[in-house]
């Protein structure tokens, strides 16, 4: 029995590295042909080119993996169906469990390696990518100047930003929202600039005003709800943020999730939550980390399920059902992943939705296939 699972991991890993090495190519010379153009016209050398697709690998195998896996289960079984192996190993008592297992095994361990190629090698290859391509071969320049940058500072201040340096120690239009617990407004600053000086937050050329309590975040100079207005020269802003703060506030939201390890993403999560910013649409990328390397597990189950539908083992209509049901399985992802980013579904289902679904359709299709 043990010679015989032996085999059926051996030919299940054979048709994986083939599958991942083939849709990978696929996938690499379809990034050549769109690059080509940039190539000739701008005369990027040859190691460039060579240094942004070696970037981008780790990436592409990460994304492919469940689908090799996929192609590695229908192949395996299809081969044994139609040998009449498993017919053989049923009529010699052993169950069908004990048949899959091996491939379900093996599918959990690259599940595992997966996920750890997401979190160590993943983030730092596709930072490395994208400077690569935007920098190196299309020439563009780095705006490390920040706009528009929002964020809650205490309870119930609120600083808006139009430009900040990238040194992070001078701002321009500044803006600066005190709110009462009924969430109106009680004070409002607005200043020219602000500047890090002596370790503190300065204000320049700007006004303060005060609400009644009857104001609202819509208050103007003409709604007669203004108890006090001051012009000043300079003035002290309490914030407790220092430009390094500013600066990570502002990294939270600019990085993507493709680019972090999950624990970086949580980090982000939690600087954002407690500066008042929306965080769904990170969470929901945050618990992808977590589902979509076991997408090699759900799909090696559906793919045993569909393959032991058959019995004639054509392994070339493997191949088909391959990309079909790898189509659909990313489809569902985007699908749940949309969900979860306009709030419709809570973040962790919108992430393990797809999981679930295929999950349960080759629990049922697998149970058909045992009666």
């Amino acid at each position: 029995m043990k010679i015989f699972q032996q085999y059926i991991v051996n030919t299940f890993l054979k048709f994986f590295f083939s599958g991942l090495i083939f849709f990978t190519g696929i996938i690499m010379i379809t990034d050549v042909f769109e690059i080509i153009p940039m190539i000739s016209e701008k005369r990027i050398p040859v190691f460039t080119v060579m240094m942004y697709f070696g970037y981008r690998i780790p990436f592409v195998v990460f994304l492919i993996i469940p689908v090799a896996v996929l192609l590695a289960t229908i192949s395996c079984f299809s081969l044994l169906l139609r040998n009449s192996e498993i017919t053989a190993m049923k009529a010699s008592g052993v169950s069908l469990y004990k048949i899959i297992s091996p491939v379900l095994t093996t599918a959990f361990f690259i599940s595992i390696l997966a996920m750890g190629i997401n979190e160590f090698l993943v983030p730092l290859a596709n930072t490395k990518a994208e400077y690569t391509r935007n920098i190196k071969m299309e020439g563009k320049q780095e705006d490390k100047n920040s706009y528009n940058v929002s964020f809650r500072t205490t309870k119930n201040r609120f600083l808006n930003i139009g430009l900040i340096n990238d040194t992070m120690t001078r701002m321009e239009a500044v803006e600066v929202k005190d709110y009462r617990a009924d969430n109106s407004i009680s004070l409002r600053i607005d200043a020219q600039t602000a500047e890090w000086i002596n370790n503190h937050w300065w204000l320049f050329n700007g006004i303060e005003r005060r609400f009644s309590s009857f104001s609202s975040s819509f208050s103007s100079l003409s709604d007669g709800r203004i108890v006090s207005e001051q012009r000043f020269d300079r003035k002290k802003l309490n914030i407790l943020e220092t430009p390094d703060d500013i600066q990570n506030i502002i990294a939270a939201g600019k990085v993507r999730a493709e680019k972090m390890s999950m624990v970086d993403l949580w980090q982000n999560i939690t600087l954002l939550k407690r500066s008042g910013n929306g965080v769904e649409d990170k969470l929901v990328d945050f618990y992808l980390k977590t589902s979509f390397p076991f997408a090699s597990l759900i799909i090696a189950l559906l793919g045993t399920s569909i393959a032991l539908q058959s019995t004639k083992g054509a392994i070339a209509a493997g191949f088909g059902i391959s990309i079909l049901v790898s189509f659909l399985y990313w489809e569902s992802i985007g699908i749940g992943r949309s969900m979860g980013h306009a709030g419709v579904l809570p973040a962790m289902l919108a992430a393990w939705l797809a999981n679930i679904i295929f999950g349960m359709a080759g629990v049922f299709l697998l149970s058909r296939a045992r009666g």
